[in-house]
């Protein structure tokens, strides 16, 4: 069964500043009839650039092209997006992904705007050499490479087979943002002299948006996952409490800040719903995270 991820385009965030869907596509069509459809995918660069910078920072950190997509695929939870896009299939160098509507399906400027933006942020977190071919479209073979891309073909467009010939992780760092949501210090070498709890919250500081696993953290902590839940169990404590808790301090320090919303916060932080991110969040902070941010005012 496919994979649902959500989608960039129809973005829908709590702030009254969004643009409604019906305007932004609108804008769309005028975009395409002043610059041509090659435009359109040109768009991703230029929206990436001013896309809020925390919601940037989640999903520029990513190890994947898959982690990616899983973050994604929670930003829709929070955020409502009218318009979603599917996983048919992946490999190591290339992804099948359908762009979809719930309401009705996307018009054709916006699943290309969608695939600009697709293609912007796999470039960034490390993927080089991308091209895309359109498998729905009435010239499936046809291939159009970056970074300059071509026109696209006439047909279906909402389908896409997006490659890349190398993938190499990376992330630039964002100043202030590094030291505010990486427990305000940058990254630095885990250190052996740490209680294992110590270096457990360090670790997945550097990303709590990340679905982090227990085999991913003991393998970063140079242990086996049993040896770390054994060790976590004599510190009379357990992996997911331990994650729960350093996103919740995370969360408080966002919360200092009024202009993000506590939907944004909840998701840079990593809980995997709002109503998650409030309950967990009130269960160690005493508060909900509204009440919380209204006392420290």
């Amino acid at each position: 069964m496919p994979e649902e991820l959500g989608g960039a385009g129809g973005w829908r965030m709590e702030s009254p500043d969004g643009v409604p869907v019906g305007v932004q596509r609108a804008l769309l069509e005028v975009v395409a009839a002043r610059g041509g459809e090659r435009a359109l995918l040109g768009l991703g660069e230029r929206v990436a650039g001013v896309v809020d910078q925390p919601l940037l920072f989640v999903m520029l950190n990513a190890r994947s092209v898959i982690d990616l997509l899983d973050k994604e695929q929670r930003f829709n939870r929070f955020f409502h997006s009218h318009h979603r896009v599917r996983i048919h299939e992946h490999t190591q160098d290339q992804v099948v992904l359908e762009h979809y509507g719930f309401d009705a399906a996307p018009a054709r400027v916006e699943s290309l705007f969608v695939l600009g933006l697709h293609l912007v942020l796999f470039g960034q977190i490390g993927c080089s050499g991308l091209s895309v071919r359109f498998p729905a479209s009435d010239h499936p073979d046809d291939t159009l490479a970056g970074p300059d891309y071509g026109a696209p073909p006439a047909g279906n467009v909402a389908c896409w087979r997006i490659a890349w010939q190398r993938f190499q992780a990376r992330r630039e760092p964002m100043v202030g943002l590094d030291e505010l949501l990486l427990g305000q210090a940058r990254p630095r070498d885990l250190s052996e002299d740490e209680s294992t709890v110590a270096r457990l919250r360090r670790l997945v500081e550097q990303d709590l948006a990340h679905r982090w696993t227990v085999a991913e953290v003991a393998a970063g902590l140079h242990t086996s996952g049993r040896s770390l839940q054994r060790e976590l169990s004599a510190a009379d404590t357990t992996f997911s409490r331990e994650l729960e808790r350093a996103r919740v301090e995370a969360a408080k320090r966002l919360l200092a800040d009024p202009k993000r919303s506590v939907t944004e916060i909840g998701y840079v932080c990593g809980f995997s719903d709002g109503a998650h991110f409030s309950r967990r969040f009130k269960a160690l902070a005493g508060l909900s995270p509204a009440a919380f941010r209204a006392q420290r005012a």
